[in-house]
């Protein structure tokens, strides 16, 4: 899936190690998991290969991979929660990191059928939840002394989106809407092939069918 900055690639084993040279930097660490833990290249992988979290890598439209996403579901079917994190610092606030969360939403609303996703994070992590109040999502409830980060607890937000309030943003914001198919051309041939239909129909009531 490609956007107008940065595209989801399959995400490659060597991926791992990226994401273990993010870790490293204790900001990073943080924003990503919610803890700042020492963890080794080999238990990351153990731990990535044992949960149910699925991962694609987030690279740039230039080739450069920056980042992952992922998602895993919770409770019911269709019911996913949404993760990830652009690595450099360097490149924070230009964008990408919003536009690989867009395509994810995308992805799981648009091709899996979801009816629901959601995010939790810290009320620390200004950026996301900057990016979360701009996109339409529904504040549910703080999670009150979620993490425990420099010597102290720290209040967590949960916010979701359903279907159809997805559907309705888009409907309303349609360039930032992702298709496969050109929507304008795809009703073209439908309307053209509705009505070759229905002359064929015609024929065969005309020879008594």
């Amino acid at each position: 899936m490609k956007g107008l900055m940065v595209s989801l690639v399959p995400f490659e084993e060597d991926d791992v190690e990226l994401i273990y040279k993010w870790r490293q930097s204790d900001l990073t660490s943080t924003l990503m998991s919610g803890s700042l833990d020492f963890v080794s290249l080999n238990e990351m992988k153990e731990q990535m290969k044992q949960d149910k979290t699925r991962y694609v890598g987030v690279k740039t439209n230039a080739g450069r991979k920056i980042g992952f996403v992922s998602w895993h579901e919770v409770k019911t079917q269709g019911n996913y929660q949404i993760g990830g994190t652009i690595g450099d610092p360097s490149i924070w606030d230009e964008g990408y990191g919003v536009e690989a969360t867009k395509l994810i939403m995308d992805y799981l609303f648009h091709f899996k059928n979801a009816h629901r996703l959601q995010f939790i994070t810290g009320l620390y992590n200004t950026r996301t939840i900057s990016m979360l109040m701009k996109h339409s999502t529904q504040i549910e409830g703080i999670l009150r002394d979620y993490y425990f980060l420099d010597g102290k607890y720290h209040d967590a937000v949960i916010c979701s989106v359903l279907r159809d309030e997805y559907y309705e943003y888009y409907e309303e914001n349609p360039e930032f809407y992702y298709n496969i198919f050109d929507p304008k051309k795809l009703e073209e041939t439908k309307e053209k092939f509705r009505r070759y239909y229905e002359n064929q129909r015609s024929l065969f009531s005309n020879l008594g069918v």
